[in-house]
């Protein structure tokens, strides 16, 4: 995990080793690390919070692809991150790890459909791979695309 304050709010990356694949440690250590750089830098500079997500995981996968050396020797993790920019949160993520919205009384937000939270036309959606971050090289892009980076602002509440 990694955290820091960026110019108007919050980063941080959660990252996890895929344990079948080789240093899942280093590849998470490298994609949090890496993730948070880009993504501290870009909103600092004033990138778009969407735009610095999708950068910032492509920078985190291309640190953790670094890592091999061979085919056979690639490690592998899970990447999610959220960046807070007034009211608005922006989450990404690739892989099977999720980030959830936790309400003040303890209750989950959105991705569960009886919690609190946006409804689906609330939010806006950018195309990112489901895959792992061995996966989101250029050359190896996954051709499944569901979720990206995702913003919501509380309205109301």
């Amino acid at each position: 995990m990694a955290l820091a304050a960026h110019l108007s709010g919050i980063a941080a990356v959660v990252s996890d080793g895929v344990g079948s694949s080789q240093r899942p440690d280093e590849a998470s250590r490298a994609a949090a690390d890496t993730g948070l750089a880009e993504l501290v830098a870009r909103l600092d500079a004033g990138e778009d919070a969407e735009d610095a997500t999708r950068h910032a995981a492509l920078r985190a996968a291309a640190a953790v692809a670094g890592l091999a050396t061979s085919p056979s020797d690639a490690p592998s993790c899970t990447y999610v991150s959220a960046v807070t920019r007034g009211p608005a949160v922006t989450v990404g993520w690739i892989g099977d790890s999720r980030a959830y919205w936790l309400a003040a009384d303890g209750s989950a937000g959105p991705g569960e459909d009886s919690a609190p939270g946006p409804a689906p036309d609330e939010v806006d959606g950018a195309e990112v791979s489901t895959g792992d971050m061995a996966e989101l090289g250029a050359s190896r892009r996954s051709p499944r695309t569901t979720r990206g980076p995702r913003s919501w602002s509380p309205r109301g509440r």
